[in-house]
């Protein structure tokens, strides 16, 4: 008898690589993705909400300091 239960068919938005890319080209829409997965803990949603958080943080400083420099 095969014990294995079959799984459910997961949806696009659930796939790591999918996931990773929103979270690259548009970050609230793929921290909306991460939310509604049931594939990730939410030890690891809040892992990536921060680490994404302070991702575009680092971006929006750099893009700062970059234009002010340009402005001297």
């Amino acid at each position: 008898a095969n014990d294995v239960a079959p799984h459910e068919p997961r949806k696009w938005y659930e796939d790591p690589i999918a996931i990773g890319t929103l979270l690259i080209l548009v970050p609230p829409i793929g921290l909306a993705a991460i939310w509604s997965s049931k594939r990730y803990s939410n030890a690891a949603r809040w892992a990536l909400t921060v680490m994404t958080g302070l991702t575009m943080f680092l971006v929006a400083a750099v893009f700062i300091a970059i234009t002010a420099l340009q402005l001297r």
